[in-house]
C-alpha cells in the first residue's frame, strides 16, 4: 500500500462483485479506496467521523467498517467503498469484523459480540467478558478466540464452546491453522482443534494468509 494520509491503517478488504476495489480504514475515521491494489489511495467522499476504524469486512455487495468513538463501538456501511453511511455509535468498542454464511459478525471489548445481515441492524449476544480482538471465518465456521475460551458458529447466531484457549490472533491457508497465543508463542494446527507449539516467542501484532499468485 502507498502511505496513508493522516494516521495508521486499521484494516483492509476487497470489494468484488464487479467493483474490484481495495478498501482501507484507519485512524481518525479514515476510509480510502483503490482500484490499483493500493498504489493510489483515494479518500472517501463521506466526512470522516470522530473516532478510529480498526477493521473492515466485505461481501460481494457491501462493506462494513467497525471501530471506536468516544469509548463506544462505531460502525459504518458502504455499497461501493467510496461513500459511506453516517456512523452509528453504541455499546462497547469494536475491534474486528468478518463476513461469512451471509452475515457480518463483529466483536470487541468487554465481551461485545454482534451479528448483522446488512451492517445496520445488529443482534447482540454475549459469550464471555473477554476482550475480543479478532473473529474469523474458516472452513465454513466462525471462530472466536480469547484469553478465556474459544467459540465456534456455523451461522453467526448460535455459538458453541470449544475449549479454553490462550490464542488471540489466527490465520488459515493451505489447510493449516496458525495462531499467536497470549504467551507470544506461535501455534500450528491442521484441524483447528489440536495445536502444537511452533517456534519460540514471537512479538507479532497480527497474522494473515496471502496466496503467492495474487498481485
Amino acid at each position: 500500500l502507498s502511505s496513508i494520509p493522516g494516521g495508521w491503517l486499521g484494516g483492509i478488504a476487497w470489494l468484488g462483485g464487479g467493483s474490484d476495489l481495495l478498501v482501507a480504514v484507519g485512524e481518525g475515521g479514515g476510509r480510502w479506496f483503490s482500484a490499483d491494489w493500493g498504489t493510489t489511495l483515494t479518500p472517501s467522499s463521506s466526512m470522516a467521523p470522530a473516532g478510529d476504524f480498526y477493521a473492515v469486512a466485505a461481501s460481494d455487495t457491501l462493506l462494513v467498517a467497525v471501530g471506536e468513538s468516544g469509548g463506544n463501538g462505531m460502525t459504518s456501511v458502504s455499497s461501493d467503498g467510496q461513500t459511506w453511511s453516517a456512523t452509528a455509535v453504541a455499546g462497547a468498542p469494536l475491534r474486528s469484523v468478518v463476513y461469512g454464511a451471509g452475515v457480518f459478525v463483529a466483536v470487541g471489548l468487554m465481551g461485545r459480540c454482534a451479528v448483522s445481515q446488512d451492517g445496520l441492524a445488529w443482534t447482540e449476544f454475549s459469550l464471555s467478558q473477554d476482550d475480543y480482538v479478532q473473529v474469523d471465518y474458516v472452513d465454513g465456521e466462525f471462530v472466536l478466540a480469547g484469553t478465556q475460551a474459544e467459540f465456534r458458529s456455523a451461522d453467526g447466531f448460535t455459538w458453541g464452546f470449544v475449549s479454553p484457549s490462550p490464542r488471540r490472533l489466527f490465520a488459515y491457508g493451505n489447510g493449516v491453522h496458525v495462531s499467536l497465543g497470549v504467551d507470544a508463542k506461535v501455534y500450528r494446527s491442521v484441524d483447528g482443534m489440536t495445536w502444537t507449539e511452533s517456534g519460540s516467542d514471537a512479538p507479532l501484532g497480527g497474522l494473515t494468509f496471502g496466496a503467492p499468485s495474487n498481485p
